[in-house]
């Protein structure tokens, strides 16, 4: 419980340096449906592990915004081409190191 809390502070600090960054522009959330991490409930509700710690940041630091669900290789054209854009759950790899600015680790393998 305190790894998860501990990254849970670590993904809400960078979240919030990423946001004043972003000039108080609306911040586009993007993700897919992977289970267990992004899946819809019964209810047409988008939860699951990494969508409730993404919530719970942006609960904590007061911005309201639409998690957007769309289909991964659209999720990362956003990514490359919008402003003020994030995606989760994305994998780094070296391929990705350098592409994207890392906010942090929500789980690891």
């Amino acid at each position: 419980m305190k790894k998860f809390l501990l990254r849970l502070f670590f993904v809400l600090i960078n979240l919030l340096f990423l946001t004043c960054s972003a000039n108080a522009q609306e911040i586009k959330i993007y993700t897919e449906i992977s289970p267990p991490f992004q899946i819809v409930d019964s209810n047409g509700k988008l939860t699951g592990i990494t969508t409730e710690v993404v919530r719970a940041v942006l609960k904590q630091i007061n911005i309201t915004t639409k998690i957007n669900i769309v289909p991964w290789a659209r999720a990362i054209y956003y990514g490359d081409n919008e402003p003020n854009t994030l995606l989760f759950s994305m994998i780094r790899t070296p391929e990705r190191e350098n592409k994207y600015v890392w906010i942090g680790s929500i789980n690891s393998f």
